[in-house]
């Protein structure tokens, strides 16, 4: 199938000037780069838009996105099962308060986690379940965590998930400062331990609207946030 699409900044949806993205293919347990060279590279102009790249509906695969001078960041989704030429990566620009309220490090990841269907806490048996938990050789295992609570509500489509500044080390749940009182965002503190290279693996695990019996997973690179930044989508409709 071929894919094609834009690298733009968020909210403007202006074109990531200047950036470039790369392509790879990657394993599904563990988020790992299969190759030593990516598939495909392409350099972002003032339109944002890149591709096509030619790619396999079973597989999985990482979006690269490198912006000079600043971190780099990283896309991973779901299997795209038909052709597009609409798959769309957001990015933030430099000074942005998005960039500004994250929280970053050597030693924790920093997450977006979205879909195109909203998120729902306050629905009782049809709440989302969106567990986290991570691997690290170094820093040690943190277990499954559900970061969906009633105080999501029901109209979130964007989750931002980070180490807070307050607990530093420790998974709280507690809502983050600034996301939740933007439109359609959130943000949850928890600690997913990182290093420089990766020593494991960051695994989201979603049962839309409460459906266990047909989780959505992603497993990725457990990136620092000092130099990376880590976005997931979701698909909106179930995917075995």
């Amino acid at each position: 199938m071929d894919i094609s699409g834009r690298a733009v900044y968020f909210p403007a949806n202006s074109g990531a000037s200047g950036t470039t993205l790369q392509v790879w293919e990657v394993e599904r347990d563990t988020g790992e780069r299969i190759d030593s060279e990516p598939l495909a590279s392409f350099n972002i102009a003032s339109n944002g838009e890149w591709g096509p790249v030619r790619l396999d509906p079973q597989a999985y695969y990482e979006f690269h996105l490198l912006r000079p001078g600043r971190a780099d960041h990283h896309f991973y989704r779901q299997p795209l099962i038909r052709d597009s030429r609409f798959v769309r990566l957001n990015t933030s620009p430099a000074g942005s308060e998005i960039e500004n309220n994250t929280q970053v490090s050597d030693d924790h990841a920093a997450l977006v986690i979205s879909r195109d269907m909203e998120w729902w806490g306050d629905r009782g048996a049809d709440n989302d379940i969106l567990e986290i938990s991570t691997t690290s050789a170094l820093w040690g295992d943190q277990p499954a965590v559900d970061i969906i609570t009633p105080a999501i509500g029901s109209g979130r489509i964007g989750i931002h998930v980070h180490d807070d500044q307050a607990t530093p080390a420790l998974t709280t749940g507690d809502p983050l400062p600034y996301f939740p009182d933007q439109p359609f965002q959130w943000g949850v503190d928890v600690y997913m331990p990182a290093s420089t290279p990766v020593d494991g693996s960051i695994s989201v695990v979603s049962a839309p609207r409460g459906d266990t019996d047909n989780p959505q997973r992603l497993n990725v690179p457990n990136w620092a946030s000092s130099s990376h930044r880590i976005s997931l989508i979701f698909n909106d409709y179930v995917q075995d």
